[in-house]
């Protein structure tokens, strides 16, 4: 028959005492949240879980991790996948999904469309609308006085009023305004006013006067005036 080991300590109704188990010996009183950890071949400890007793092999499901790494640097060989990244604390973000962006995102933010093409691929949030960056190979579509794209802009305005197309360049005219809101090229108009010319054209640029003989300069003005 068998016999039962004696466990040191004593039995009763009242309270028991285990100070070893299977040899080791285990301290009294453990605190709350805290696991019983071998210290070495025959002691242990109640202590609360640190990453040095936990084995590179546990694979813990990120479902049961605090997310919140503080100052720490993220470093992973793997994929990072989020369907939404905000750039420090507060915005701007990147995200991604199908259609033209409908949220009030943070000014600055990108939206990438998953369902656009070359020239409805990405959005940008600026004054508070949703703009699309067009253009493929990298191009942006230009607005404003300026048209076309970054690679073939063409300047339509000249702040706000609208400038002639190249065909209507005829050599010797200048630009002038002709209007609120337009410009047009032409000849200098001399005979137009104040509004037209200003200042004193100096004599060197001036065309040279004709010559009068003498004779006929005393015949003109000696003429009787009717």
């Amino acid at each position: 028959m068998s016999t039962i080991p004696k466990v040191p300590g004593s039995l009763n109704t009242q309270a028991t005492s285990i100070p070893k188990i299977n040899g080791t010996d285990v301290p009294s009183e453990p605190s709350t949240n805290t696991v019983l950890v071998a210290t070495d071949s025959d002691s242990a400890v109640w202590a609360k879980i640190i990453d040095g007793y936990v084995s590179a092999s546990a694979a813990i499901a990120g479902t049961k991790i605090s997310p919140n790494f503080g100052s720490q640097n993220i470093v992973t060989t793997g994929t990072a996948q989020a369907a939404s990244v905000v750039l420090g604390s507060s915005g701007p973000t990147i995200t991604t999904g199908s259609g033209v962006p409908a949220t009030t995102p943070v000014e600055g933010s990108v939206f990438l469309r998953q369902d656009g093409t070359s020239s409805t691929g990405v959005y940008t949030y600026q004054d508070g609308a949703w703009a699309v960056i067009a253009g493929g190979g990298g191009a942006v579509s230009l607005t404003g006085d300026v048209s076309g794209t970054t690679s073939a802009s063409v300047v339509e305005k000249i702040n706000g009023a609208t400038a002639p197309a190249a065909g209507a360049l005829t050599t010797g005219n200048v630009l002038k305004v002709t209007g609120t809101s337009a410009l047009s090229y032409g000849a200098v108009n001399l005979a137009g006013g104040s509004n037209h010319v200003t200042g004193t054209l100096p004599i060197g640029n001036q065309a040279a006067r004709p010559t009068w003989h003498r004779r006929e300069r005393y015949r003109l003005f000696s003429q009787a005036i009717p």
